[in-house]
């Protein structure tokens, strides 16, 4: 199974991707690549708005991502929450293989996600 974390503050936002979906085999698991899609979604876009978002800790090995963001405003949130509600399909659709818990800290920058799988 894979954890996915997700805290959000006013000074940073950190994405941690623990663990292997298993939902197939290495090479052809989709829930793998679904959620490795979300997540260069999320630095592809860090890195090419600068101006926005930097990412200060990318770190990412077999079974294990992490990413650290510093938000510059409130445009960044906007990824992440589309990021979220990718979590949340993926998490709905394949519960024995995605367990997604996001965190709002002290300082919270507040976003609803609201999700509707219809």
């Amino acid at each position: 199974m894979t954890n996915i974390e997700i805290a959000i503050s006013k000074n940073e936002i950190v994405v941690e991707m623990i663990g292997h979906a298993k939902y197939a085999e290495k090479g052809s698991d989709i829930v793998c690549a679904a959620l490795s899609t979300l997540e260069y979604i999320v630095t592809g876009w860090c890195e090419n708005n600068p101006e926005k978002a930097v990412i200060k800790k990318y770190d990412t090995g077999p079974g294990y991502t992490i990413i650290r963001i510093l938000p510059i405003g409130n445009d960044v949130l906007n990824v992440i929450e589309a990021a979220v509600i990718g979590f949340q399909g993926i998490e709905e659709r394949y519960p024995e293989n995605i367990k997604l818990k996001k965190i709002q800290k002290e300082g919270e920058i507040k976003f609803q996600t609201k999700y509707n799988s219809n």
